[in-house]
């Protein structure tokens, strides 16, 4: 988006690799893709709104009218919404994904007794320690959403819901969506996905890192007091890192990634409070990607139990197209039933 003083006008600007020329046939072509999203900035002391309703044609484009002409003097900050939207690309994935829980869920389904669904629910407040970016990867600006601009502490929550097949057979789906904004000025001028962005123009920026898996693991350990179990997680990644200025650029990524899972959960004698841990985690070249529990537990009931701990989340990747790493830290509680 790029603010024109002279003309007072939005010009449709897209967010990823080139601009789309601001002409009709051009919006036409544009499939539908953008999300509706909302800009306010405040000038000389008031706010103005303006919010786009339409769904252009190229992948994250944006576009609206012109400004009213009595708007005095030149917006001094900005403040963007952008609504999401599903990924095909993620439907595409899970459908290679699922055959293969399938399978094992059929293979599994007639182990004897002691079956039955499960779910747990973790909800928290996330602080980022480390957040960098450099898009491409091989030609962008270093930018550290917690070290150039201010990342706010953010709501985070997750859902897990599974089954046990048998008593040490564990098949589990996950969502854990994770979204955290940063914003401020840099004294100094940076290049993000083509767009040069000058020294003391303020700055949003948008990172979030959604998780979907789908995990199952064999308890080696299985005793009233103590359950050691170990397997794999099917991980598909949707991520965004989005910077907002005088211009916007959205880099996204949709993506699998294999973890081993290992689960470790004890009640010292059997009793009411225990420990947990809980860890999906594998490095290679490419990068790197580990998310690990640690909890104090109390049994409620047979049924129910609820836990408070800490979580850390971190990870990346690095290679020509993108460099991103990230360390996130959680404050949690959460419960589980067994039903």
């Amino acid at each position: 988006m790029v603010f024109s003083s002279p003309s007072r006008t939005w010009k449709n600007v897209p967010c990823n690799e080139s601009r789309t020329p601001v002409t009709p046939s051009a919006r036409l072509r544009s499939a539908a893709r953008c999300p509706r999203a909302t800009i306010s900035f405040p000038v000389s002391g008031r706010a103005y709104r303006l919010k786009y309703m339409r769904r252009f044609m190229s992948s994250s484009s944006y576009h609206a009218g012109p400004l009213p002409d009595n708007l005095p003097g030149r917006a001094r900050s900005l403040d963007v919404h952008v609504p999401r939207r599903p990924s095909a690309t993620l439907v595409a994935t899970m459908t290679k994904v699922l055959p293969a829980f399938g399978f094992l869920t059929i293979a599994c389904w007639s182990l004897p007794s002691r079956a039955g669904p499960e779910a747990d629910l973790e909800a928290g407040v996330v602080f980022a320690t480390r957040n960098d970016a450099r898009i491409p990867g091989n030609a962008g600006s270093d930018l550290s959403l917690v070290d150039d601009l201010e990342t706010s502490p953010a709501p985070a929550f997750r859902v897990r819901v599974g089954y046990r097949l048998g008593q040490r057979h564990v098949l589990t789906a996950l969502y854990a969506p994770l979204q955290v904004n940063a914003r401020g000025t840099l004294d100094r001028d940076i290049s993000f996905m083509g767009a040069t962005y000058p020294a003391g123009s303020p700055l949003l920026a948008v990172y979030r890192f959604n998780s979907y898996r789908l995990t199952y693991r064999y308890s080696f350990v299985w005793r009233e007091n103590l359950e050691v179990a170990a397997g794999f997680t099917g991980k598909i990644r949707d991520a965004e890192t989005s910077l907002y200025g005088i211009e916007a650029r959205r880099k996204t990524n949709v993506g699998f990634v294999p973890l081993l899972n290992v689960h470790v959960a004890w009640r010292p004698r059997g009793g009411a409070f225990g420990v947990l841990f809980d860890a999906d985690a594998l490095a290679a070249p490419q990068g790197r990607a580990e998310d690990v529990l640690i909890a104090a537990t109390w049994r409620a009931r047979d049924n129910l139990e609820l836990r408070i701990g800490y979580r850390t989340v971190e990870g990346g990747a690095d290679n020509d197209q993108v460099y991103s790493f990230a360390w996130f830290h959680y404050v949690v509680v959460g419960l589980a039933i067994a039903m």
